[in-house]
Protein backbone atom coordinates (compact mmCIF):
# COMPACT_ATOMS: atom_id res chain seq x y z
CA UNK A 1 0.00 0.00 0.00
CA UNK A 2 1.17 3.57 -0.94
CA UNK A 3 2.58 6.13 1.91
CA UNK A 4 -0.42 8.18 0.87
CA UNK A 5 -2.99 5.18 0.25
CA UNK A 6 -1.74 4.43 4.04
CA UNK A 7 -2.67 8.20 5.60
CA UNK A 8 -5.70 8.35 4.16
CA UNK A 9 -6.65 5.05 5.94
CA UNK A 10 -5.33 6.88 9.39
CA UNK A 11 -7.55 9.74 9.06
CA UNK A 12 -10.62 7.24 8.53
CA UNK A 13 -9.89 4.88 11.62
CA UNK A 14 -9.10 8.17 13.60
CA UNK A 15 -12.22 9.51 13.02
CA UNK A 16 -13.68 6.06 14.97
CA UNK A 17 -14.13 6.13 18.51
CA UNK A 18 -15.42 2.35 18.22
CA UNK A 19 -13.39 -0.58 16.88
CA UNK A 20 -15.64 -3.05 15.24
CA UNK A 21 -15.62 -6.16 12.79
CA UNK A 22 -12.48 -7.48 10.73
CA UNK A 23 -11.20 -4.22 10.46
CA UNK A 24 -10.64 -3.63 14.02
CA UNK A 25 -7.04 -4.17 15.43
CA UNK A 26 -4.53 -2.65 17.78
CA UNK A 27 -3.27 -0.69 14.88
CA UNK A 28 -6.06 1.51 14.41
CA UNK A 29 -5.25 2.64 17.90
CA UNK A 30 -2.01 3.53 16.91
CA UNK A 31 -3.65 6.47 15.51
CA UNK A 32 -4.31 7.85 19.14
CA UNK A 33 -1.80 10.16 20.82
CA UNK A 34 -2.20 7.84 23.97
CA UNK A 35 -2.63 3.77 24.81
CA UNK A 36 -2.86 1.68 27.64
CA UNK A 37 0.26 -0.26 26.10
CA UNK A 38 2.28 2.66 25.91
CA UNK A 39 4.82 1.53 28.52
CA UNK A 40 6.95 -1.77 27.62
CA UNK A 41 8.28 -2.51 30.92
CA UNK A 42 10.41 -6.06 30.40
CA UNK A 43 13.60 -7.84 32.00
CA UNK A 44 15.76 -6.90 32.95
CA UNK A 45 14.83 -3.46 34.42
CA UNK A 46 14.12 -2.29 30.44
CA UNK A 47 11.36 0.21 30.56
CA UNK A 48 10.22 1.53 26.99
CA UNK A 49 7.87 4.36 26.75
CA UNK A 50 5.93 4.94 23.09
CA UNK A 51 5.68 8.84 22.66
CA UNK A 52 3.85 10.37 19.48
CA UNK A 53 7.88 10.63 18.29
CA UNK A 54 8.37 7.28 18.50
CA UNK A 55 9.50 5.12 21.61
CA UNK A 56 12.44 5.75 23.89
CA UNK A 57 14.67 4.32 26.27
CA UNK A 58 13.15 5.27 30.14
CA UNK A 59 16.33 4.11 32.25
CA UNK A 60 16.06 1.12 34.74
CA UNK A 61 12.78 -0.10 36.00
CA UNK A 62 12.26 -2.53 39.16
CA UNK A 63 11.44 -5.95 36.94
CA UNK A 64 14.49 -8.85 36.84
CA UNK A 65 12.19 -11.30 35.01
CA UNK A 66 13.49 -13.14 32.50
CA UNK A 67 10.52 -13.59 30.46
CA UNK A 68 6.88 -13.31 30.77
CA UNK A 69 6.15 -9.34 32.03
CA UNK A 70 3.11 -7.82 31.83
CA UNK A 71 2.07 -3.75 32.19
CA UNK A 72 -0.83 -1.83 31.74
CA UNK A 73 -0.73 2.38 31.62
CA UNK A 74 -4.47 4.03 31.59
CA UNK A 75 -5.83 5.67 28.54
CA UNK A 76 -3.76 8.82 28.92
CA UNK A 77 -0.89 6.68 28.59
CA UNK A 78 0.07 6.80 32.23
CA UNK A 79 2.02 3.88 33.88
CA UNK A 80 -0.11 2.18 36.22
CA UNK A 81 1.68 -1.09 37.12
CA UNK A 82 3.34 -4.17 35.79
CA UNK A 83 5.32 -7.03 37.25
CA UNK A 84 5.21 -10.90 36.91
CA UNK A 85 5.06 -13.84 38.07
CA UNK A 86 7.63 -12.85 40.50
CA UNK A 87 6.17 -9.37 41.94
CA UNK A 88 3.79 -6.56 40.35
CA UNK A 89 5.58 -2.64 40.62
CA UNK A 90 3.86 0.48 41.07
CA UNK A 91 4.59 3.44 39.10
CA UNK A 92 7.21 4.55 40.84
CA UNK A 93 8.95 1.52 40.57
CA UNK A 94 8.28 0.20 44.05
CA UNK A 95 6.62 -3.01 44.60
CA UNK A 96 3.34 -3.24 44.86
CA UNK A 97 1.00 -3.41 48.12
CA UNK A 98 0.70 -7.34 48.62
CA UNK A 99 2.80 -7.59 45.24
CA UNK A 100 4.91 -10.32 45.99
CA UNK A 101 4.94 -13.72 45.01
CA UNK A 102 6.43 -16.93 46.41
CA UNK A 103 7.36 -19.53 44.00
CA UNK A 104 9.37 -22.47 44.45
CA UNK A 105 10.86 -22.28 41.44
CA UNK A 106 12.10 -18.91 40.65
CA UNK A 107 15.53 -18.61 39.50
CA UNK A 108 17.66 -16.78 41.70
CA UNK A 109 19.67 -14.92 39.59
CA UNK A 110 17.47 -14.08 36.09
CA UNK A 111 14.03 -14.26 37.70
CA UNK A 112 11.63 -16.41 36.08
CA UNK A 113 11.19 -18.13 32.79
CA UNK A 114 7.95 -18.50 31.06
CA UNK A 115 7.89 -17.53 27.47
CA UNK A 116 4.38 -15.95 28.31
CA UNK A 117 3.51 -15.50 31.83
CA UNK A 118 1.75 -13.09 32.88
CA UNK A 119 -0.90 -10.94 31.28
CA UNK A 120 -3.28 -8.27 32.35
CA UNK A 121 -7.04 -7.63 32.26
CA UNK A 122 -9.04 -4.57 33.17
CA UNK A 123 -12.10 -5.50 35.22
CA UNK A 124 -15.75 -5.12 33.18
CA UNK A 125 -17.66 -4.51 36.71
CA UNK A 126 -14.64 -1.53 37.89
CA UNK A 127 -12.36 0.87 35.93
CA UNK A 128 -10.21 1.02 39.32
CA UNK A 129 -9.96 -2.89 39.19
CA UNK A 130 -7.60 -5.57 36.90
CA UNK A 131 -6.84 -9.44 36.85
CA UNK A 132 -3.58 -10.17 36.64
CA UNK A 133 -2.92 -13.47 35.17
CA UNK A 134 0.27 -15.63 35.65
CA UNK A 135 1.82 -18.84 35.82
CA UNK A 136 4.55 -19.82 38.11
CA UNK A 137 8.16 -19.55 37.17
CA UNK A 138 10.53 -22.95 36.67
CA UNK A 139 14.40 -23.23 36.59
CA UNK A 140 15.25 -27.23 36.84
CA UNK A 141 13.52 -30.21 35.38
CA UNK A 142 12.51 -31.36 38.99
CA UNK A 143 10.75 -27.85 39.74
CA UNK A 144 7.87 -27.80 37.43
CA UNK A 145 4.82 -26.10 39.52
CA UNK A 146 3.45 -24.34 36.23
CA UNK A 147 -0.35 -23.57 37.49
CA UNK A 148 -2.13 -20.79 36.31
CA UNK A 149 -2.94 -18.62 38.74
CA UNK A 150 -5.03 -15.35 39.37
CA UNK A 151 -4.87 -11.85 41.32
CA UNK A 152 -6.89 -8.95 41.16
CA UNK A 153 -5.66 -5.30 42.07
CA UNK A 154 -7.21 -2.62 43.00
CA UNK A 155 -5.66 1.09 41.80
CA UNK A 156 -7.57 2.97 44.70
CA UNK A 157 -5.38 1.01 47.05
CA UNK A 158 -2.13 2.78 48.32
CA UNK A 159 -3.09 6.47 47.88
CA UNK A 160 -3.97 5.38 44.03
CA UNK A 161 -0.63 3.31 43.28
CA UNK A 162 -2.50 0.45 43.53
CA UNK A 163 -2.24 -3.11 45.36
CA UNK A 164 -3.46 -7.10 45.37
CA UNK A 165 -6.46 -7.15 46.77
CA UNK A 166 -6.30 -9.36 50.31
CA UNK A 167 -7.93 -12.91 49.67
CA UNK A 168 -7.69 -12.07 46.45
CA UNK A 169 -3.60 -13.03 45.42
CA UNK A 170 -2.26 -15.85 43.69
CA UNK A 171 -5.43 -17.75 42.88
CA UNK A 172 -5.11 -21.21 41.24
CA UNK A 173 -7.16 -21.48 38.06
CA UNK A 174 -6.68 -25.49 37.32
CA UNK A 175 -5.16 -27.97 38.97
CA UNK A 176 -3.49 -28.93 35.73
CA UNK A 177 0.36 -27.84 34.71
CA UNK A 178 0.25 -25.52 32.09
CA UNK A 179 2.69 -24.86 29.28
CA UNK A 180 4.35 -21.43 28.52
CA UNK A 181 2.10 -20.21 26.43
CA UNK A 182 -0.38 -17.77 27.39
CA UNK A 183 -2.89 -15.02 25.87
CA UNK A 184 -6.60 -13.25 26.03
CA UNK A 185 -8.64 -12.55 23.60
CA UNK A 186 -11.75 -9.90 23.57
CA UNK A 187 -14.86 -12.10 24.22
CA UNK A 188 -17.13 -11.41 21.01
CA UNK A 189 -19.59 -9.81 23.25
CA UNK A 190 -17.01 -6.76 23.44
CA UNK A 191 -17.31 -7.01 27.30
CA UNK A 192 -15.32 -9.70 28.67
CA UNK A 193 -12.25 -12.17 28.06
CA UNK A 194 -11.25 -15.58 26.73
CA UNK A 195 -7.88 -16.56 28.37
CA UNK A 196 -6.30 -19.45 26.92
CA UNK A 197 -3.70 -21.64 27.82
CA UNK A 198 -1.74 -24.77 27.01
CA UNK A 199 -1.94 -27.90 29.38
CA UNK A 200 1.02 -29.39 30.21
CA UNK A 201 1.40 -33.37 30.07
CA UNK A 202 2.56 -35.12 33.42
CA UNK A 203 4.60 -37.98 33.41
CA UNK A 204 5.91 -39.53 36.83
CA UNK A 205 5.84 -36.61 38.83
CA UNK A 206 7.63 -34.64 36.03
CA UNK A 207 6.68 -32.49 33.40
CA UNK A 208 6.94 -34.23 29.58
CA UNK A 209 8.79 -31.83 28.05
CA UNK A 210 7.41 -30.27 24.76
CA UNK A 211 4.30 -32.44 25.39
CA UNK A 212 1.32 -30.27 25.79
CA UNK A 213 -1.39 -30.88 23.12
CA UNK A 214 -4.59 -29.35 24.38
CA UNK A 215 -5.86 -25.86 24.94
CA UNK A 216 -7.79 -24.99 28.32
CA UNK A 217 -9.79 -22.09 27.81
CA UNK A 218 -11.09 -19.77 30.84
CA UNK A 219 -14.13 -17.23 30.35
CA UNK A 220 -13.24 -13.79 32.71
CA UNK A 221 -17.06 -12.73 33.12
CA UNK A 222 -18.26 -9.60 35.66
CA UNK A 223 -16.86 -11.18 39.16
CA UNK A 224 -15.69 -14.88 38.17
CA UNK A 225 -13.12 -16.65 35.90
CA UNK A 226 -13.20 -19.74 35.21
CA UNK A 227 -12.37 -23.24 33.34
CA UNK A 228 -14.95 -23.54 30.19
CA UNK A 229 -13.92 -26.29 28.20
CA UNK A 230 -10.41 -28.15 27.39
CA UNK A 231 -10.02 -29.05 23.61
CA UNK A 232 -7.21 -31.13 22.52
CA UNK A 233 -4.81 -30.59 19.35
CA UNK A 234 -3.64 -33.32 17.53
CA UNK A 235 -0.15 -31.84 17.59
CA UNK A 236 2.13 -30.81 21.07
CA UNK A 237 4.04 -27.29 22.14
CA UNK A 238 5.47 -26.06 25.01
CA UNK A 239 6.83 -23.13 24.88
CA UNK A 240 7.13 -20.11 21.91
CA UNK A 241 4.37 -17.41 22.11
CA UNK A 242 0.95 -17.72 21.05
CA UNK A 243 -0.82 -14.70 19.47
CA UNK A 244 -4.26 -14.26 18.65
CA UNK A 245 -4.65 -12.12 15.39
CA UNK A 246 -6.02 -8.52 15.77
CA UNK A 247 -9.86 -9.24 14.98
CA UNK A 248 -9.08 -12.38 16.93
CA UNK A 249 -10.53 -14.68 14.56
CA UNK A 250 -7.17 -16.84 14.35
CA UNK A 251 -4.72 -18.53 16.82
CA UNK A 252 -0.91 -18.77 15.70
CA UNK A 253 1.02 -21.60 17.71
CA UNK A 254 5.05 -21.50 17.89
CA UNK A 255 6.11 -24.96 18.92
CA UNK A 256 9.53 -24.64 19.80
CA UNK A 257 11.34 -28.02 20.36
CA UNK A 258 14.77 -27.81 22.33
CA UNK A 259 16.43 -30.77 20.25
CA UNK A 260 19.73 -31.66 19.31
CA UNK A 261 21.56 -29.24 16.51
CA UNK A 262 21.53 -32.11 14.36
CA UNK A 263 17.59 -33.15 14.54
CA UNK A 264 16.12 -29.27 14.36
CA UNK A 265 12.41 -29.60 15.44
CA UNK A 266 9.38 -27.59 15.81
CA UNK A 267 5.88 -26.45 14.37
CA UNK A 268 4.20 -23.49 13.31
CA UNK A 269 0.72 -24.46 14.42
CA UNK A 270 -2.93 -22.12 12.79
CA UNK A 271 -6.51 -22.33 14.46
CA UNK A 272 -9.72 -21.01 14.01
CA UNK A 273 -10.64 -19.30 17.02
CA UNK A 274 -14.87 -18.53 17.75
CA UNK A 275 -15.31 -15.59 19.80
CA UNK A 276 -18.67 -16.13 20.89
CA UNK A 277 -18.35 -19.73 21.79
CA UNK A 278 -14.63 -19.89 23.22
CA UNK A 279 -14.11 -22.96 20.41
CA UNK A 280 -10.76 -23.78 18.45
CA UNK A 281 -11.06 -25.32 15.16
CA UNK A 282 -8.87 -26.35 11.92
CA UNK A 283 -5.91 -27.28 13.25
CA UNK A 284 -3.17 -26.43 10.42
CA UNK A 285 0.25 -27.79 10.82
CA UNK A 286 3.44 -25.97 8.89
CA UNK A 287 6.78 -27.41 9.14
CA UNK A 288 8.01 -27.84 5.76
CA UNK A 289 11.40 -27.18 5.10
CA UNK A 290 13.30 -28.95 8.08
CA UNK A 291 16.97 -28.88 7.90
CA UNK A 292 16.76 -26.84 4.40
CA UNK A 293 16.69 -23.17 5.68
CA UNK A 294 12.55 -23.27 6.61
CA UNK A 295 11.48 -22.74 9.97
CA UNK A 296 13.30 -24.19 13.12
CA UNK A 297 12.12 -24.17 16.33
CA UNK A 298 9.84 -21.19 15.78
CA UNK A 299 9.55 -18.78 19.24
CA UNK A 300 8.01 -15.58 18.77
CA UNK A 301 5.16 -14.88 16.65
CA UNK A 302 2.98 -11.44 15.49
CA UNK A 303 0.29 -11.01 13.15
CA UNK A 304 0.39 -7.59 10.67
CA UNK A 305 -2.07 -5.26 11.70
CA UNK A 306 -3.90 -6.22 8.52
CA UNK A 307 -4.05 -10.43 10.04
CA UNK A 308 -2.97 -10.67 6.60
CA UNK A 309 0.42 -11.63 7.64
CA UNK A 310 2.13 -13.83 10.15
CA UNK A 311 5.95 -12.82 11.51
CA UNK A 312 7.50 -15.99 12.99
CA UNK A 313 11.21 -15.33 14.81
CA UNK A 314 13.09 -19.12 15.08
CA UNK A 315 15.48 -20.23 17.60
CA UNK A 316 18.17 -23.06 17.14
CA UNK A 317 21.89 -22.94 18.46
CA UNK A 318 24.57 -22.75 16.00
CA UNK A 319 23.54 -24.90 13.48
CA UNK A 320 20.33 -22.47 12.08
CA UNK A 321 20.70 -19.54 13.80
CA UNK A 322 17.69 -17.06 14.46
CA UNK A 323 15.64 -16.14 11.22
CA UNK A 324 12.57 -13.76 10.94
CA UNK A 325 10.59 -15.11 8.50
CA UNK A 326 7.18 -13.36 6.82
CA UNK A 327 3.97 -16.05 6.14
CA UNK A 328 1.72 -14.99 3.38
CA UNK A 329 -1.74 -16.46 5.40
CA UNK A 330 -3.42 -15.56 2.47
CA UNK A 331 -2.26 -18.22 0.84
CA UNK A 332 -4.00 -21.25 2.09
CA UNK A 333 -0.98 -23.97 1.40
CA UNK A 334 0.91 -21.77 3.59
CA UNK A 335 3.72 -21.97 0.67
CA UNK A 336 4.92 -18.34 0.65
CA UNK A 337 7.47 -17.92 3.67
CA UNK A 338 9.71 -15.30 3.55
CA UNK A 339 13.64 -15.05 4.80
CA UNK A 340 13.55 -11.30 6.04
CA UNK A 341 16.47 -11.58 8.64
CA UNK A 342 19.42 -14.19 9.00
CA UNK A 343 21.33 -12.98 12.22
CA UNK A 344 24.31 -14.94 11.84
CA UNK A 345 24.27 -15.97 15.56
CA UNK A 346 22.10 -17.74 18.45
CA UNK A 347 19.22 -16.48 19.82
CA UNK A 348 15.13 -16.03 20.36
CA UNK A 349 13.28 -13.50 19.62
CA UNK A 350 9.38 -12.46 21.09
CA UNK A 351 7.73 -10.35 18.59
CA UNK A 352 4.50 -7.85 19.28
CA UNK A 353 3.09 -5.09 17.86
CA UNK A 354 3.47 -1.18 19.53
CA UNK A 355 1.16 1.36 19.67
CA UNK A 356 2.58 2.63 16.42
CA UNK A 357 1.46 0.17 14.64
CA UNK A 358 4.83 -1.64 13.85
CA UNK A 359 6.21 -4.87 14.94
CA UNK A 360 9.14 -4.82 17.80
CA UNK A 361 11.58 -7.66 18.26
CA UNK A 362 14.22 -8.34 20.88
CA UNK A 363 17.11 -11.08 20.81
CA UNK A 364 17.43 -12.99 23.82
CA UNK A 365 20.85 -14.14 24.79
CA UNK A 366 22.89 -13.22 21.57
CA UNK A 367 26.30 -14.45 21.65
CA UNK A 368 28.04 -15.92 18.70
CA UNK A 369 29.27 -12.97 16.49
CA UNK A 370 30.24 -9.43 17.30
CA UNK A 371 26.59 -8.26 15.85
CA UNK A 372 25.18 -10.81 17.82
CA UNK A 373 27.06 -9.23 21.15
CA UNK A 374 25.27 -5.83 20.20
CA UNK A 375 21.86 -6.89 18.92
CA UNK A 376 20.68 -7.60 22.29
CA UNK A 377 21.26 -4.13 23.17
CA UNK A 378 18.63 -2.76 21.60
CA UNK A 379 14.78 -3.24 20.28
CA UNK A 380 14.53 -3.89 17.01
CA UNK A 381 11.85 -2.74 14.13
CA UNK A 382 9.48 -4.50 11.34
CA UNK A 383 8.27 -0.56 10.07
CA UNK A 384 5.52 -1.75 7.71
CA UNK A 385 4.44 -5.05 8.80
CA UNK A 386 1.16 -5.08 6.42
CA UNK A 387 3.63 -4.95 3.62
CA UNK A 388 4.80 -8.46 1.74
CA UNK A 389 8.16 -8.84 1.20
CA UNK A 390 11.43 -6.84 1.91
CA UNK A 391 9.21 -3.78 1.73
CA UNK A 392 7.83 -4.30 5.29
CA UNK A 393 11.54 -2.58 5.90
CA UNK A 394 13.19 -4.99 9.18
CA UNK A 395 15.58 -2.40 10.99
CA UNK A 396 17.94 -3.26 13.30
CA UNK A 397 19.31 -1.03 16.73
CA UNK A 398 16.31 1.13 16.54
CA UNK A 399 15.42 1.41 20.26
CA UNK A 400 18.15 1.02 22.77
CA UNK A 401 17.79 -0.80 25.53
CA UNK A 402 19.10 0.38 29.38
CA UNK A 403 22.75 -1.08 28.50
CA UNK A 404 25.74 -2.74 30.82
CA UNK A 405 24.47 -5.63 32.81
CA UNK A 406 20.50 -5.10 32.17
CA UNK A 407 20.76 -5.95 28.52
CA UNK A 408 17.56 -7.19 26.94
CA UNK A 409 17.49 -11.19 28.12
CA UNK A 410 14.64 -11.94 27.90
CA UNK A 411 11.29 -11.76 26.42
CA UNK A 412 9.05 -8.41 25.88
CA UNK A 413 5.51 -7.66 26.97
CA UNK A 414 2.56 -9.40 25.26
CA UNK A 415 -0.40 -7.56 24.87
CA UNK A 416 -4.56 -8.56 24.28
CA UNK A 417 -6.20 -6.86 21.92
CA UNK A 418 -7.72 -4.38 24.52
CA UNK A 419 -9.65 -2.47 21.90
CA UNK A 420 -11.50 -4.97 20.10
CA UNK A 421 -15.23 -4.51 19.87
CA UNK A 422 -18.07 -7.06 19.50
CA UNK A 423 -18.55 -9.56 16.60
CA UNK A 424 -20.77 -8.32 14.07
CA UNK A 425 -24.05 -9.24 14.55
CA UNK A 426 -23.65 -9.69 17.92
CA UNK A 427 -23.23 -13.09 20.45
CA UNK A 428 -25.70 -15.27 22.08
CA UNK A 429 -25.44 -15.01 25.64
CA UNK A 430 -21.95 -17.99 26.73
CA UNK A 431 -21.26 -16.01 30.07
CA UNK A 432 -23.25 -18.01 32.23
CA UNK A 433 -20.70 -19.58 34.94
CA UNK A 434 -20.79 -22.42 37.47
CA UNK A 435 -19.46 -20.27 40.15
CA UNK A 436 -18.75 -23.05 42.62
CA UNK A 437 -15.81 -24.07 39.98
CA UNK A 438 -14.88 -20.49 39.37
CA UNK A 439 -12.38 -17.98 41.27
CA UNK A 440 -14.99 -15.09 42.08
CA UNK A 441 -14.18 -12.06 43.33
CA UNK A 442 -16.02 -9.98 45.90
CA UNK A 443 -20.09 -9.22 45.09
CA UNK A 444 -20.78 -6.45 43.13
CA UNK A 445 -24.02 -4.01 44.48
CA UNK A 446 -27.29 -4.07 44.10
CA UNK A 447 -27.69 -2.45 40.62
CA UNK A 448 -27.57 -3.18 37.13
CA UNK A 449 -26.87 -1.36 33.60
CA UNK A 450 -28.28 -2.90 30.79
CA UNK A 451 -28.24 -3.71 27.90
CA UNK A 452 -24.10 -3.73 27.53
CA UNK A 453 -24.94 -3.15 23.76
CA UNK A 454 -26.83 -0.10 23.50
CA UNK A 455 -27.88 1.50 20.35
CA UNK A 456 -30.54 3.40 21.78
CA UNK A 457 -31.46 3.40 25.15
CA UNK A 458 -29.67 2.46 28.31
CA UNK A 459 -31.24 0.66 31.21
CA UNK A 460 -30.23 1.88 34.70
CA UNK A 461 -31.62 0.01 37.58
CA UNK A 462 -30.69 0.93 41.24
CA UNK A 463 -32.19 0.30 44.73
CA UNK A 464 -33.30 3.68 45.71
CA UNK A 465 -33.27 6.69 43.62
CA UNK A 466 -30.41 9.58 44.18
CA UNK A 467 -27.69 7.83 42.76
CA UNK A 468 -24.81 9.68 40.11
CA UNK A 469 -24.36 8.58 37.22
CA UNK A 470 -21.23 9.11 35.16
CA UNK A 471 -20.60 8.18 31.71
CA UNK A 472 -16.53 8.29 29.65
CA UNK A 473 -15.75 7.57 26.65
CA UNK A 474 -12.85 5.64 25.72
CA UNK A 475 -10.38 8.38 26.08
CA UNK A 476 -11.07 9.38 29.51
CA UNK A 477 -13.40 12.11 28.60
CA UNK A 478 -16.56 12.78 30.56
CA UNK A 479 -19.88 12.28 28.05
CA UNK A 480 -22.52 12.75 30.59
CA UNK A 481 -23.04 13.17 34.24
CA UNK A 482 -26.86 13.10 35.80
CA UNK A 483 -28.90 12.50 38.98
CA UNK A 484 -31.37 8.91 38.50
CA UNK A 485 -34.29 10.10 40.17
CA UNK A 486 -35.99 6.82 39.57
CA UNK A 487 -35.18 3.33 40.61
CA UNK A 488 -35.02 2.29 37.19
CA UNK A 489 -34.36 5.03 34.29
CA UNK A 490 -33.98 4.42 31.52
CA UNK A 491 -31.01 6.65 29.41
CA UNK A 492 -30.69 8.14 25.55
CA UNK A 493 -27.86 6.81 24.21
CA UNK A 494 -28.82 7.42 20.68
CA UNK A 495 -27.09 10.72 20.38
CA UNK A 496 -23.69 9.40 22.10
CA UNK A 497 -20.81 8.72 19.01
CA UNK A 498 -20.25 5.52 18.41
CA UNK A 499 -17.90 3.68 20.27
CA UNK A 500 -16.85 2.22 23.77
CA UNK A 501 -17.86 3.72 27.13
CA UNK A 502 -18.17 3.26 31.19
CA UNK A 503 -21.23 4.08 32.96
CA UNK A 504 -20.07 4.56 36.76
CA UNK A 505 -22.29 5.01 39.63
CA UNK A 506 -21.64 6.89 42.48
CA UNK A 507 -24.15 7.27 45.47
CA UNK A 508 -22.60 10.54 48.49
CA UNK A 509 -19.13 10.02 46.48
CA UNK A 510 -18.93 6.08 47.33
CA UNK A 511 -18.05 4.46 44.51
CA UNK A 512 -21.04 1.57 43.48
CA UNK A 513 -19.38 0.45 40.15
CA UNK A 514 -19.42 0.51 36.38
CA UNK A 515 -19.56 -1.31 33.61
CA UNK A 516 -18.78 -1.24 29.85
CA UNK A 517 -21.10 0.00 27.36
CA UNK A 518 -20.77 -0.10 23.54
CA UNK A 519 -22.58 2.37 21.51
CA UNK A 520 -22.70 0.00 18.12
Amino acid sequence: MCKQCCGVLRLVLSALTVFIGLWFSPSANALLAQDVRDHWIFGPRNHIRFTPSGPVNMGLAGLTAREGPAAISDQSGNLLFYGSNEALFNRNHDTLVNGVFHSPCLETDNGSSVTQGGLILPSSQDFQKFYFIHIDGVDSDDCFPYKLHFSSIDMSFDGGLGGVMLGMKKQLLAESAVGEQLTAIRHGNGIDWWVLVRKAHVEGGTIATYTSNAFLVFLASDDSITLMHEQSTSYSSYTGELKASPAGERLALASYNLMPDTLPGGSLLLYDFDRCTGMISNEVVYNDGWGGGGFNSPYGLEFSPSGELLYVATYRSSLFPCNIFQVDLTDSTLSTATNLFYSGYTCSSDIEMGPDGKLYFNAQSCVGSSIGDSLHEYLHCIENPNIPGPGCNVNTFVVPLAGGEFQCFGGVNSFPNYYLGPVPGGCQDTTTVDTTSAVVVPPKPEWNIYPTLAPQLLTVDVSQPGVQMVVWDIMGREVERLRLSEKQQRIPSAAWPTGTYRVILYRDGLHLGAKTVVRP
